[in-house]
């Protein structure tokens, strides 16, 4: 997932500069970033501090803002759907046995690769999460989780090398 965040913010970054190039060359970055957030646009809160936009910026507060009421829709949303106790697992990405493919997906995000097999009457899939090169070059994922008839079984942390399976 945080490889994820961390694509969304380059593109960001890029489109930022690329606008500061095209579109405002005289202003500085602070001046070019308020712009953009009076513009519509959902800056990432961890990009404003670099640039002089601090806690106490009205325009720092009206995107936190945005931000708080982003979450509390989505909050209520996942407990309309799934109860209090199930969305505050995913609200804290957690990965657990027995929770459905959807909660999965709700949690960790859509994944990046997967794998299915059919074995024995049982549908067993792998998601992917966390993509990056191995030494050599090859894709490799850090996080795996594994699926029965949409089901959660187990998963692989190869982060903190942590495994855990229901067999």
């Amino acid at each position: 997932m945080s490889n994820i965040f961390s694509s969304i913010k380059k593109i960001f970054v890029w489109y930022f500069s690329l606008f500061n190039r095209i579109s405002a060359p005289k202003k500085n970055s602070k001046e070019s970033m308020i712009e953009l957030m009076e513009g519509g646009l959902m800056v990432p809160l961890e990009l404003l501090k670099p640039v002089g936009i601090n806690e106490e910026h009205p325009a720092y507060i009206k995107m936190k803002q945005k931000y708080d009421a982003k979450e509390k829709e989505r909050r209520d949303f996942l407990i309309g759907k799934f109860g209090t106790e199930i969305a505050e697992k995913i609200l804290s990405k957690s990965v657990w046995e027995g929770m459905t493919v959807e909660m999965l997906i709700e949690s960790q995000g859509e994944w990046e690769e997967k794998s299915e097999s059919f074995s024995k009457g049982v549908s067993k899939v792998k998601y992917f999460y966390d993509y990056s090169e191995n030494r050599l070059g090859n894709a490799s994922y850090d996080y795996e989780v594994s699926t029965e008839d949409g089901i959660v079984v187990g998963w692989k942390d190869r982060r903190t090398r942590g495994t855990k399976s229901a067999k």
